[in-house]
């Protein structure tokens, strides 16, 4: 039964006032009190990109081989897998986006708390943003993804041209907050065990998590980090193919930005393990080619993220899933004009399984919405390993 609670606005995952007059407050507080802070421009990479050519060379890459995935839940856009953090915008960036995301309007209009069945040890302090950038909200943080210089470095990092997806999932920002009412940087969890080699042993069932066990819903998440303390929880963790953690190191300054193909691979976004700010946007990015793309709506339905509002996040969806149709559609319809006019004998099989393929993008693009289908969430997939899913990892999808 669809809820009416998130048919009109998810108003019981409200922030709680007292977070936003005491913690948000802070930020902007302390945003504001830098002396050269001005939110009032768009985004220059002259002035506000941080990255530099020479980390083509130096950013640490990973194909889902070197990963050790071999096989997947659904074919992957190509064998990327995943970047550690490379720097890409500059504190001041950072800084007037924060400032756009903490408005007061904003929050109370786009920010829900997390949902309790896809997080772990959360709290009052712990929600979510998205959407308000394409309500005319946020104009730097929109040009920032807007700008076509983010897209040629992203493009050549993974391997294939690739542009943002639909707004609301551009520039979702999760937010985990120290809590005013405790010590800063305090201890919340005990120290966890420690392996032979003296690190600290991962358990995805233990820790803290904004974002637990799951797959992106397109096809390559870009993590931005916002603020996170280092060496002290709150890190992206990939589970790699022999469901070992590899644990994403954090960069102290803010602005530095990892990649990877959260559409195929599982990953945990961890809270601090100490009383810390931990913030990061996360925006959607899909192939620019006209194919078919393999985004869902498993983990980001309203009825599983708060933030999604109801009618504004669904109107954007089917939009976006009308348009690439459409290009797909169009693209195939010139190629078979064009077979036709070079005196080519028509494909009856190729077209058969082209449509079949169209059919089933169209099937799938529906088929996990609350009307359709709201089983108990997270879905088995999301804690299957490898091993036991269908899709062969490798030929024509090797980068």
């Amino acid at each position: 039964m669809i809820c009416e609670d998130y048919l009109t606005g998810a108003h019981s995952m409200d922030v709680p006032q007292e977070t936003v007059d005491k913690e948000v407050q802070a930020i902007l507080d302390k945003i504001k009190s830098k002396p050269d802070f001005n939110p009032n421009q768009l985004f220059d990479p002259e002035k506000h990109l941080a990255w530099k050519d020479e980390y083509f060379e130096t950013t640490k890459t990973f194909t889902l081989q070197d990963l050790g995935i071999t096989k997947t839940h659904t074919k992957p856009i190509n064998n990327f897998g995943a970047t550690y953090p490379f720097p890409l915008l500059t504190e001041d960036a950072i800084d007037i986006m924060k400032w756009e995301a903490f408005q007061p309007q904003v929050v109370k209009k786009y920010a829900r708390l997390t949902n309790p069945d896809f997080s772990l040890k959360t709290n009052r302090h712990d929600f979510h943003i998205a959407g308000y950038p394409e309500e005319g909200h946020a104009p730097f943080t929109k040009s920032v993804y807007d700008h076509p210089r983010l897209k040629e470095i992203f493009s050549q990092l993974i391997g294939m041209d690739v542009t943002t997806t639909y707004g609301y999932d551009v520039n979702h920002v999760n937010v985990a907050l120290a809590d005013f009412d405790l010590p800063l940087d305090a201890p919340l969890y005990p120290e966890p065990e420690k392996g032979e080699d003296g690190k600290p042993i991962f358990k995805a069932e233990e820790v803290g998590s904004i974002l637990g066990q799951h797959y992106d819903s397109t096809s390559i998440a870009c993590v931005i980090m916002w603020e996170c303390p280092q060496d002290k929880g709150g890190e992206t963790v990939i589970i790699t193919g022999d469901e070992t953690p590899l644990v994403i190191p954090n960069i102290a300054r803010p602005g530095y930005c990892t990649l990877l193909q959260a559409r195929v691979i599982r990953h945990i976004a961890t809270k601090p393990n100490t009383n810390s700010n931990r913030i990061a946007t996360v925006a959607g990015y899909y192939p620019t080619a006209p194919i078919l793309d393999n985004s869902c709506l498993t983990s980001v339905r309203p009825s599983i993220l708060p933030r999604s509002v109801h009618d504004e996040f669904y109107t954007e969806w089917f939009d976006f899933r009308f348009k690439q149709l459409e290009r797909v559609l169009a693209d195939k319809r010139k190629k078979l004009w064009d077979a036709y006019k070079k005196g080519e004998m028509f494909d009856q099989k190729g077209v058969i399984e082209f449509s079949k393929e169209c059919q089933q993008y169209l099937f799938d693009s529906w088929r996990e919405m609350e009307f359709a289908n709201n089983d108990p969430y997270p879905p088995p997939l999301f804690s299957k390993p490898y091993s036991e899913l269908t899709y062969e990892v490798g030929g024509d999808d090797s980068k």
